[in-house]
């Protein structure tokens, strides 16, 4: 007996997040409107982006960093979350 496996339906919002990277852009994106902490590459201030490479991220390459989620004080990147 030979099994097939189909394809199940996919909705549109499914094949739209192709990948990880495009759910975090899309939704990050979407939260940047309500609250200015929250910075996408390639708007990511230069300021933010090595602070946060270097004080949260413990010194990954600035390049590998797709958002930063900023809640320092002063908004200068040396807290938060880095995705």
């Amino acid at each position: 007996m030979i099994l097939s496996c189909q394809r199940s339906s996919v909705s549109k919002k499914e094949e739209k997040f192709k990948t990880s990277e495009g759910f975090l852009r899309e939704k990050i994106s979407e939260r940047r409107k309500a609250d200015n902490t929250y910075h996408v590459e390639p708007e990511i201030p230069e300021k933010v982006l090595v602070n946060a490479a270097n004080k949260i991220a413990c010194g990954v390459n600035p390049a590998k960093i797709l958002a930063v989620c900023d809640s320092s004080l002063m908004s200068n990147g040396k807290e938060g979350v880095v995705f």
